[in-house]
């Protein structure tokens, strides 16, 4: 048993690092451009406050609620911050990878599949909301992917707290797409029981399981929900702040504004979910969860 889970783990360590390197030959690295203006300011803000007297990007610190920045300025002061945020960023894509590959070992149990799944995923993809699958560069979401994306595999699993856990560490790094995952996953966790005992068959154990993610996340998400709705960045914004928001990041925010031709590219990542559910042998709770990830 000792040999077999030696070998599994060294299997997943070198598939994602193999992911890692596909994903930068594919990708590249970006440092101090595009995002990096904002998140450099922010990491530096820690270290350096001073620096920031009366600039106002710094100032918009204050409604950015994350530990992301908090969390890397010791090692971004130690080693500086170009060698902390390319070691970061490496050590992200390779969680992302094994992340990945768990994933895919638990969906399907192949690791064919699994490693076919990493090769498609290395280069980065579009996806709806001017987002990319796989930033070119150390962001909050980009630390927070692989936790997110291990959340699903343990929730499959059925270690339903562990799950909402892991989201509740991501959701401390990046409140907008931890969120968003966290309400799909409660969903079909409840779903996934109600389906199996029944309403009166659930236990205050499976009631209670999604609440681990706002738990660990509250001193995020505490600051965010108090914040005011004139900041702009919290969970309601003024009309004043929703004109400005539309007006710079309708391209982000508002559904109504992305073009046709980003839902065409998008309905083929729907296509593949829809091909997956139709596969043979594959038991309800996965296509459930399948359902739901396009």
């Amino acid at each position: 048993m000792r040999a077999l889970l030696s070998r599994e783990t060294g299997l997943i360590s070198l598939a994602a690092v193999a992911f890692a390197g596909l994903a930068l030959a594919f990708n590249g690295y970006v440092f101090g451009e595009a995002d990096h203006a904002i998140h450099l300011c922010f990491l530096d803000l820690q270290s350096h406050p001073q620096r920031w007297d009366g600039d106002l990007l710094a100032a918009s610190s204050k409604h950015h609620h994350s530990l992301f920045w908090a969390l890397q300025a010791p090692l971004a002061e130690l080693l500086s911050v170009p060698l902390w945020t390319a070691i970061g960023y490496l050590a992200a894509l390779i969680a992302t990878g094994a992340a990945i590959f768990h994933l895919s070992m638990v969906l399907w149990k192949s690791r064919a599949i699994a490693i076919l799944t990493l090769v498609v995923l290395a280069p980065s993809q579009f996806a709806l909301g001017g987002a990319l699958t796989l930033d070119p560069l150390l962001l909050n979401r980009t630390a927070a992917l692989p936790l997110e994306i291990f959340a699903i595999a343990v929730l499959v699993s059925k270690r339903t707290t562990l799950s909402f856990a892991l989201l509740g560490v991501a959701a401390s790094l990046h409140v907008p797409s931890a969120s968003g995952l966290a309400a799909a996953l409660t969903a079909v966790h409840l779903l996934r029981c109600l389906r199996q005992r029944g309403i009166r068959g659930i236990g205050w154990r499976e009631a209670l399981a999604p609440l681990a993610c706002p738990l660990l996340a509250s001193p995020v998400l505490a600051l965010w929900l108090l914040d005011g709705g004139a900041s702009g960045a919290s969970l309601w914004v003024d009309p004043a702040w929703r004109d400005v928001l539309e007006l710079r990041m309708s391209h982000h925010l508002f559904a109504s504004s992305w073009p046709a031709k980003h839902w065409l590219i998008m309905s083929v990542w729907i296509l593949a979910g829809m091909t997956a559910l139709a596969v043979r042998g594959l038991d309800e709770e996965r296509s459930l969860l399948l359902s739901l990830i396009p």
